[in-house]
């Protein structure tokens, strides 16, 4: 990683940038993470840029993390294998031996990746699954044709998920599980009895959703797992970012008068423009606590509602005045008193088209 300043992140990020679709997944390997001098991962993330990237944390002189990276690298390997050969662009050629024999020897050769203390942690979680009924969540060993979109997916459940974790049961039938910034949700109607029933419900999602990722925050991924009860699990799994409601609400109670102004109005923008783009199907709502930010435009950063899901009447308001009455308003009346700035500031909003 150099010095630390992110420059092979940075390298590697513009050489993806120029690869064809379906790009190479990348997984990063941080060693030593036994040092008493080791940065918190979410800090060694943030010093060399590695937003996005698959990581894995491993102790070498241990043999910790050395076959979990192996092993997430070979499955982006052929996830992306996968995508080149639906599309006819896989190259063809003979391998180094047609033997069947040969390659059944070098097979049993390898070692189990089940052995050691991997089987051990897999016997447990399932031990405490047997007495709890909470199902199995997904990791970076779900196969392939169950995850969308399948190379980033992959990353992405390497970062958000540990193998024996169990989620927690909501009080509306729902489960999740949370780790850092990642959330895991799978909602009560998503057990799903039938494989073929559930690949389904999960290339409608996928299908639904790709005609416009421009309007979704990055970092996300779904994902079918096993339960372990006899049923199958569609999760959605996403990098928790700040919304809008969030970031204005902060800057009401700590921000100088103009600058929580300007939050305001940034809002009001923001809310504008995302009831322009989240009235197309699939529909998204159009909500301050579901509406965040990227390079300027209005992105959803909530959990995906159904591709199905109809919007309530009044969802899409046609004026930004609208918009702003019903979820900008609300909010500073629950902080007030406000300064005279942030008071003009919305009763401009509130008075426009």
């Amino acid at each position: 990683m150099g010095k630390g300043d992110g420059t092979v992140p940075r390298e590697l990020r513009a050489w993806l940038a120029v690869q064809p679709v379906p790009r190479p997944g990348v997984v990063l390997q941080a060693n030593h993470r036994d040092a008493p001098s080791a940065l918190p991962l979410a800090e060694l993330q943030a010093v060399l840029d590695l937003e996005g990237l698959a990581v894995v944390e491993s102790v070498a002189i241990e043999s910790h993390g050395i076959r979990q990276a192996f092993v997430l690298a070979v499955g982006l390997a052929l996830e992306r294998a996968r995508a080149l050969q639906r599309k006819g662009e896989l190259p063809q050629g003979p391998g180094e031996t047609d033997d069947p024999g040969v390659l059944l020897a070098r097979i049993q050769s390898l070692p189990s990746p089940l052995e050691g203390a991997e089987k051990a942690v897999r016997a447990t979680a399932a031990k405490l699954q047997d007495s709890t009924g909470a199902p199995r969540l997904p990791d970076a060993r779900t196969p392939g044709g169950r995850l969308w979109p399948p190379i980033e997916g992959r990353a992405v459940l390497e970062s958000a998920t540990v193998p024996g974790a169990r989620p927690r049961r909501g009080p509306n039938g729902c489960w999740h599980f949370r780790r850092g910034l990642w959330y895991v949700h799978s909602a009560r109607r998503h057990e799903i009895a039938d494989l073929d029933d559930a690949r389904l419900e999960l290339v409608q999602w996928a299908r639904g959703h790709a005609k416009d990722l421009s309007r979704l925050s990055p970092r996300r991924c779904l994902a079918l797992a096993d339960t372990g009860l006899g049923t199958w699990r569609l999760w959605q799994v996403l990098s928790l970012q700040e919304s809008c409601r969030q970031t204005l609400y902060e800057a009401l109670r700590s921000c100088a008068p103009e600058v929580a102004a300007q939050h305001l109005r940034t809002c009001a923008e923001l809310l504008g423009g995302a009831c322009g783009v989240f009235q197309r199907p699939p529909f998204l709502p159009c909500r301050l606590d579901v509406l965040g930010e990227a390079g300027g435009r209005p992105v959803y950063v909530g959990l995906l509602p159904p591709v199905r899901w109809e919007p309530p009447a009044g969802e899409y308001p046609t004026s930004t005045a609208a918009l702003v009455r019903r979820e900008i308003e609300p909010l500073v009346e629950a902080v007030r008193p406000q300064p005279p700035a942030v008071e003009a500031a919305l009763a401009a909003l509130l008075s426009g088209p």
